[in-house]
C-alpha cells in the first residue's frame, strides 16, 4: 500500500518565460518612445516636427498594446488596474471628443491640420499613453531606464540646440530647422519647458547626488546650460517657479544636518566628516537661486542685454489674460458644456475678439491658444472639459504627491520615494 503524498501545486508560482518576454518587450518599447522622442525627427523631410513626433508616438504605442496584450494572452490571466486619475482624464478625453463631433468643424476639432496638440485625437493618444505606462507598475528597474534614457535624450538637444547657437542657423539644419530658434523638440519656448523641469529635477535630487566631482561637475555644466536657455526665453513664471524652488532647495541643504537633524542627534557632537554638503552642489544650487532672482527682479533688461550679445531673439505672443476671459464669456453664450470644439480657439478669437485689437498689430495674427493651457481648454471644451480635467489634476496630486511626500509607512522604499519624487514632478510639471 502506497503512502499519500502531499505535492501542492507550483504551476503558476513561477512565471512563464514567454509572458515574461512579452511584458519586457512592452516595457523597452514605451522606454525607447519616451528615450527617443526628444531627439527623434526625419532629416530633409518638409513637414510639421511635432506631427513627425505623434506619429513616433503612436506607432510606437501600437506595438507597445500588441506586446502587451499577448503577455495577457500567454499569461492566462488579466489583472486590471485603473487608477481614478486615469479614469478622469479618459473622461476628459471622451468629452474632448463629443464636443468635437458637436463643433462646426470636426476634421479641424479632431484631427486638426498636422495632429495638432489642442485636438481630440491627441487628447485621446495622452489617454493612451497613460495607459500603456500602467506597465511600469512595480518596476522599479525598467523606471531607472526610462529616466536614464530621458537624461540622456535631453543631453543631445543640449549639444545640439548649442552647436547650431555656436555656428548659426545652416549648421546642422538637415533641411528642416530653418532658424536658431527651432529645436529638436519644438520652438525654444518648448524647449524653455525642458530646461526648467531639468532644473527643478536637480533641485530635487540636490540632497541625493553622489560625493563624485564627475557627477557633481556635469550636473552644474547642465544647469548652466539651462539656465542659459530659460534667460534666452525670459519665461516669467517659470523663473519664479525655479527660483521658488531654488531657494527652498539652498535652506535645505545648509539647515538638513544642523537645524533639521533628529532631536536624538543633538546631544551628540556634529560629524563634519559626514555631514559635509558638498561644495559643488552648494553652489549649483546658489547659482540657479541668484540667476532667477536676478531674472525676476530685472528680467525685461538681462533679456534685452543677452539679445544684444548672443544675437539671439525669442518672442512668443499670447493672448493676455483679460482678452481670453472675454472669448471665454462669448463662447458661453453659445455652448457652455462643451465649448466651441477642439483645436478651434483661432476659429473663437477671430468670432469673439474686442474689436479695438483690430486697431493693433496683432489684428491678423493666428492665436491657437489662450493666455494658458486651463483658459484654452475651457474655450474649446467647456464646462464638461474643465471638471473632468481640474478633477484629474486633483486626484493625481493626491494619489502621487501626496501619498509619496506626505505619507508615513514603517519601512519606506527611498529607491521608490525617490523614483516617485522625480516623476511625480516631472509629470505635474
Amino acid at each position: 500500500m502506497q503512502r499519500n503524498i502531499f505535492s501542492p501545486r507550483v504551476k503558476g508560482l513561477t512565471e512563464d518565460l514567454l509572458s515574461t518576454f512579452f511584458r519586457k518587450t512592452t516595457q523597452y518599447i514605451m522606454i525607447g518612445i519616451f528615450g527617443l522622442l526628444p531627439i527623434f525627427f526625419i532629416p530633409g523631410i518638409y513637414t510639421s516636427l511635432g506631427l513627425m513626433k505623434s506619429f513616433f508616438v503612436i506607432v510606437g504605442v501600437y506595438a507597445a498594446l500588441i506586446f502587451a496584450s499577448l503577455a495577457i494572452l500567454r499569461s492566462g490571466r488579466v489583472r486590471l488596474i485603473f487608477p481614478l486619475p486615469l479614469i478622469l482624464f479618459w473622461l476628459f478625453s471622451l468629452s474632448a471628443l463629443a464636443s468635437a463631433l458637436l463643433s462646426q468643424d470636426i476634421f479641424d476639432a479632431v484631427y486638426g491640420v498636422s495632429f495638432d496638440s489642442h485636438s481630440a485625437s491627441f487628447f485621446v493618444l495622452l489617454a493612451s499613453i497613460m495607459t500603456m505606462c500602467l506597465v511600469f507598475v512595480n518596476q522599479k528597474s525598467a523606471i531607472a531606464k526610462l529616466l536614464t534614457a530621458a537624461l540622456m535624450s535631453i543631453t543631445l538637444v543640449y549639444i545640439f540646440t548649442f552647436l547650431r547657437f555656436a555656428f548659426g542657423s545652416d549648421f546642422l539644419s538637415f533641411g528642416l530647422f530653418t532658424s536658431n530658434t527651432v529645436s529638436l523638440v519644438g520652438s525654444l519656448n518648448d524647449l524653455a519647458l525642458y530646461a526648467s523641469l531639468i532644473l527643478l529635477i536637480i533641485l530635487m535630487i540636490s540632497y541625493r547626488l553622489p560625493s563624485t566631482r564627475v557627477v557633481q561637475a556635469g550636473v552644474l555644466i547642465l544647469s548652466i546650460l539651462s539656465l542659459f536657455i530659460l534667460a534666452v526665453v525670459n519665461f516669467s513664471f517659470i523663473w519664479l517657479a525655479v527660483g521658488f524652488c531654488s531657494l527652498l532647495s539652498f535652506l535645505y541643504l545648509l539647515s538638513r544636518d544642523t537645524w533639521l537633524a533628529s532631536n536624538s542627534n543633538t546631544d551628540q557632537e556634529p560629524q563634519p566628516e559626514k555631514n559635509l554638503v558638498s561644495r559643488i552642489t552648494l553652489f549649483t544650487v546658489a547659482l540657479i537661486c541668484l540667476t532667477s532672482g536676478a531674472f525676476i527682479v530685472s528680467g525685461d533688461y538681462l533679456g534685452t542685454k543677452l539679445a544684444q550679445v548672443t544675437g539671439i531673439s525669442y518672442v512668443e505672443v499670447r493672448p493676455s489674460t483679460t482678452a481670453t476671459v472675454a472669448i471665454i464669456k462669448n463662447v458661453f453664450t453659445s455652448d457652455a458644456l462643451f465649448g466651441f470644439g477642439p483645436n478651434r480657439f483661432e476659429d473663437a478669437w477671430r468670432t469673439f475678439k474686442d474689436p479695438v485689437i483690430n486697431q493693433t498689430k496683432f489684428w491678423n495674427t493666428p492665436f491657437a491658444s489662450g493666455s494658458s493651457f486651463v483658459s484654452t481648454i475651457v474655450v474649446t471644451t467647456g464646462i464638461a472639459g474643465l471638471i473632468f480635467f481640474l478633477a484629474f489634476i486633483v486626484t493625481f496630486a493626491y494619489s502621487a504627491g501626496y501619498k509619496i511626500f506626505f505619507s508615513k509607512q514603517s519601512e519606506p522604499d527611498t529607491g521608490w520615494q525617490f523614483i516617485g519624487s522625480v516623476t511625480f514632478i516631472a509629470a505635474a510639471y
